[in-house]
């Protein structure tokens, strides 16, 4: 089993230690380069969620990606401080119309 995690304050200008994270991971988990993009475009669209609405670019607040490799299965967790999302109001909203 292999796990790993990357925490950066909520700064857009930070993205970029996300694709250096991401890469790090492909490469201690034998990952060629032609798989980046299935990896790391999605890595930095959350990590960007997590800023701007998660975190609501507060500096002081930070996101947090986890790794973990297990059975030749990896997973990636991003998580910000925020208070959440409504999903039930949305859900109620959505089936009311």
């Amino acid at each position: 089993m292999f796990y790993t995690e990357v925490e950066i304050p909520s700064d857009l200008n930070k993205i970029s230690e996300i694709e250096d994270f991401a890469e790090s991971v492909m490469q201690d988990c034998g990952i060629g380069e032609s798989q980046k993009a299935i990896i790391v475009l999605p890595l930095i669209e959350a990590t960007k969620n997590a800023i701007v609405h998660g975190n609501g670019n507060h500096f002081e607040k930070s996101v947090r990606i986890l790794c973990q490799e297990d059975s030749h299965k990896i997973t990636f967790s991003v998580s910000d401080q925020g208070n959440g999302f409504p999903f039930q109001e949305v859900y109620e909203e959505a089936i009311a119309d």
